[in-house]
């Protein structure tokens, strides 16, 4: 299917969800090489409840083929610890992983503060060469089902717009969180987020 698509129309940027097995990281990693994409990837690896989405062996075909295959790893603070092995209790572990992940061979490392026990919602991208802080404000709300991808999804867009790295990144943090801010609560369990309302916003900001 990947091949298909990619023969057939392109595309500017990649971006990378769950990957169960060993067999299918070689095949994303495989493709990403042959086309020469600029891979946003999103190492979903740990749902919000804690339970494991990837086989054990193919945390290990991540790290080794997948990664140097990465122009950007988007993870959050429990993938990063699952990754790196380093417990991150704040923002200096939170570069620690960082530059261990960019030593894996990810060009550009992105660590989701969401799940810290601070105050904040903080972010931390570390590009090439240097370290640039995202700070976010935290909701109090169980409307957060699916943020990693859409924040994922969001970078991979502007990059595929034309934004610098941190511009997108920038943007990113915008539209999640104003899509987290505007969320509908939906049911009993973590409703979605506003992402019109996201969209909204970095298209306001980028008018500007």
């Amino acid at each position: 299917q990947m091949e298909l698509v990619l023969d057939d129309i392109g595309t500017d940027t990649l971006k990378t969800g769950m990957l169960y097995s060993p067999e299918i990281i070689a095949t994303v990693a495989e493709s990403i090489a042959r086309h020469n994409l600029l891979a946003i990837v999103d190492p979903v690896m740990i749902a919000k409840g804690g339970a494991a989405l990837l086989k054990k062996e193919a945390v290990r075909a991540l790290r080794e083929l997948l990664l140097p295959q990465t122009f950007l790893l988007t993870p959050n603070i429990p993938e990063a610890e699952a990754l790196t092995g380093i417990k991150i209790t704040g923002a200096t572990e939170m570069e620690e992983a960082a530059r261990t992940l960019h030593e894996f061979g990810a060009r550009n490392v992105l660590i989701k503060g969401g799940h810290s026990d601070t105050e904040d919602a903080s972010d931390l991208l570390l590009t090439s060469d240097k370290v640039v802080p995202l700070p976010g404000e935290r909701f109090a709300t169980r409307s957060t089902h699916g943020t990693g991808c859409s924040f994922a999804a969001a970078l991979a867009t502007l990059l595929a717009q034309g934004c610098g790295l941190v511009e997108a990144a920038q943007g990113a943090k915008l539209f999640i969180s104003t899509a987290i801010r505007h969320a509908v609560p939906l049911g009993q369990g973590q409703g979605p987020v506003n992402h019109a309302a996201g969209a909204q916003a970095v298209l306001g900001q980028f008018q500007q």
